[in-house]
């Protein structure tokens, strides 16, 4: 897990906001490139690992204790997360994974007089389907439909 970009560790966070809970929880899913194992518990136990090599890197060993509840919070996540991907990535491949729209400097693109930003959390490609998907992981509560989340005006 080489490819964990952290530059170091936080040894005075004690917890995880709700931000911090959804960063870590996409970090995990950056971190699988290509592709998506179909096999349900592969996925899973791939998940798990990425996700304890990553916590352990970004806030220590061992975690505190508010922390590593909090992880175990996320592995159910990220298990019942699996259940449900590894039957719908049979057949397509990972391209790209935290695409930015309008390039690095998020410029956005221009549409219709409003312009729109953002991150696509993974893009993937079934060449046999002729499909390609763009991914927006979710993880803040089902209290907060997309459009309030994600729809600003300015």
């Amino acid at each position: 897990f080489d490819d964990i970009d952290m530059n170091k560790i936080d040894y005075d966070r004690l917890d995880l906001d709700h931000a911090g809970f959804g960063t870590d929880c996409h970090k995990i899913f950056e971190n699988i490139k290509n592709p998506f194992d179909t096999d349900c518990r592969q996925l899973q136990e791939t998940l798990k690992k990425i996700l304890y090599a990553y916590m352990k890197k970004t806030y220590g060993d061992p975690l505190p204790m508010l922390i590593g509840i909090q992880q175990e919070i996320l592995e159910k996540r990220l298990y019942h997360a699996a259940i449900a991907i590894a039957d719908d990535s049979k057949g397509f491949e990972c391209i790209e994974t935290e695409w930015k729209l309008g390039g690095r400097q998020q410029n956005g693109i221009p549409f219709e007089g409003a312009v729109i930003r953002g991150t696509i959390d993974r893009i993937e490609v079934s060449r046999d389907k002729k499909t390609l998907r763009l991914i927006d992981f979710k993880t803040f509560s089902r209290k907060e439909t997309p459009a309030k989340k994600h729809l600003h005006t300015n």
